[in-house]
C-alpha cells in the first residue's frame, strides 16, 4: 500500500468518527436549543461530510 493510500484510509476513519459525533450532537437537546440557522448549517455540514466519506470509500475500494 502506498503512503497516500494509507493517508486516505486514515482520513476516512477520522471523518467517520466526526460524523458519528456530529450525529450524536444532532440528536441531543443542546442541538434542539440552537438557533434555526445553526441547526440547518450543522445538518448541511453532516450531509456534506457523509458525501465526502462516500467518495473516500469509493476511492479506497478501487485500490482493492
Amino acid at each position: 500500500m502506498e503512503a497516500y493510500q494509507q493517508r486516505v484510509i486514515d482520513e476516512r476513519r477520522l471523518l467517520e468518527e466526526k460524523i458519528k459525533n456530529l450525529r450524536v450532537f444532532i440528536a441531543s437537546k443542546t442541538f434542539d436549543s440552537l438557533d434555526k440557522q445553526d441547526r440547518e448549517l450543522l445538518g448541511t455540514q453532516a450531509s456534506i461530510m457523509i458525501s465526502y466519506s462516500a467518495i473516500l470509500a469509493k476511492r479506497i475500494a478501487r485500490w482493492q
